[in-house]
């Protein structure tokens, strides 16, 4: 007794293992990138603007390893505040804000320290 089984992608019949569920490799492609595309385009989003941060961060860094700069510079540069890649507090309490290697932490409501973020790993090595 044979099942007929059709693909997921195409709806063609589907002949070989039991257990396979597409025609062929392009099917069973197409099929998967379909399903993950929203979440993809999610990500690819969120990435861009972290990456984008990055780069505001790093411009503003100087070659000590650290700087202050007015929180409207960053503004005018697209950086989005509401993006980061985790948060530090610091042993007196203050918060940094991270973005990869690089952090921020505002100083009032005008100011903020942009610096080269080194954690206790990197450090280690």
């Amino acid at each position: 007794m044979s099942i007929y089984r059709v693909c997921r992608q195409c709806g063609r019949q589907v002949s070989g293992r039991v257990d396979k569920k597409f025609c062929d490799d392009h099917c069973r492609s197409n099929y998967n990138n379909r399903l993950r595309s929203n979440t993809a385009s999610e990500i690819r989003t969120v990435n861009s603007i972290l990456r984008h941060n990055r780069r505001v961060l790093n411009s503003f860094v100087m070659e000590e390893g650290e700087s202050y700069t007015l929180r409207s510079n960053l503004d005018d540069k697209g950086f989005n505040f509401n993006f980061f890649t985790q948060a530090h507090v610091a042993d007196d309490g203050s918060t940094f804000l991270l973005c990869y290697d690089f952090a921020y932490r505002p100083i009032d409501e005008i100011r903020v320290k942009v610096l080269r973020w080194k954690s206790e790993l990197s450090e280690a090595f």
